[in-house]
């Protein structure tokens, strides 16, 4: 269903006839999170931007450790984070931590959309995908390369060279198209949107497809069915995706030296001495 659904909308979006109603469309879908946004996205951005979504208690946990690593070994680049239903309190910290650490590049959106009500996978399954609908907002107003991150990794060395290896592309995804199963074909632990209208557009048909499945009960793994089905129609239509197919070094579970994002799930991220000495350097 997923899949007719993207390719569905990739055409609604391009033929004259029904492009009137893919705009009704889009606009309706994006309302709901264009009017809980709240906070502004960085202006005046040099190089390009790392992005991370999660609620307050992931971010305390992790967040704060790829926020910190972006800011000392990707030095150059801004940062922003968006917070899902953020709290008062939890505000006032965000503030002071843009005050006392952020050194002018951190910077943060909130919404107020509850998601209290969801639990166990449903609502790990919310906040795994909404972020891609953040991610759209942002890129949309940074005209510079944007980098989604799982707010649960470290970055551990400059970002310039692949940055520079994305230059004149529209995307850069985490493709394993040898998996089996289509939602092990992506990884959505790091995902480059290149400020080109192409780009623009692919991650604009990622989120309004994300936006749309949102309304009702989540599949598993969306964000990555989502973003393999839309480049996957991309590629079938002959859009003229420029796509740098990423790898481990940009979401590395073995913590290679000559990565330049570690990640970890489950117990290691907890357990694991290397990942601890990341996240706390």
């Amino acid at each position: 269903m997923i899949k007719v659904a993207c390719w569905i909308e990739y055409s609604a979006s391009r033929y004259f006839l029904t492009a009137a109603a893919f705009n009704i469309w889009k606009k309706h879908l994006l309302l709901r999170y264009e009017s809980s946004l709240h906070g502004e996205f960085p202006t005046n951005v040099k190089t390009a931007v790392v992005f991370l979504s999660c609620d307050e208690a992931y971010f305390d946990k992790f967040g704060i450790h790829l926020v910190r690593s972006s800011l000392k070994n990707a030095s150059d680049l801004n940062v922003h984070l968006h917070v899902n239903c953020l709290s008062r309190q939890y505000h006032k910290k965000l503030e002071q931590f843009a005050e006392t650490e952020g050194r002018g590049l951190f910077s943060f959106t909130w919404d107020d959309i509850e998601f209290e009500h969801l639990d166990g996978a449903q609502r790990w399954y919310y906040l795994a995908s909404v972020r891609f609908v953040r991610l759209y907002q942002l890129a949309s107003q940074c005209n510079v390369p944007v980098l989604s991150v799982d707010a649960d990794g470290v970055i551990v060395k400059s970002l310039d060279p692949k940055l520079r290896e994305l230059d004149g592309k529209d995307v850069g995804i985490y493709l394993r198209l040898t998996n089996t199963l289509d939602w092990r074909k992506v990884l959505a632990s790091a995902l480059f949107v290149m400020p080109t209208q192409t780009g623009r557009n692919y991650i604009r048909d990622v989120a309004l497809m994300i936006a749309w499945l949102l309304r009702g009960k989540l599949p598993y793994h969306i964000d990555q069915l989502v973003i393999y089905y839309m480049w996957q129609r991309y590629e079938n239509a002959g859009a003229g995706l420029r796509c740098v197919t990423l790898s481990q070094d940009m979401a590395d579970w073995e913590y290679l030296e000559n990565s330049y994002v570690w990640s970890a799930k489950g117990d290691r991220k907890h357990m694991d001495a290397a990942f601890r000495r990341a996240q706390e350097s």
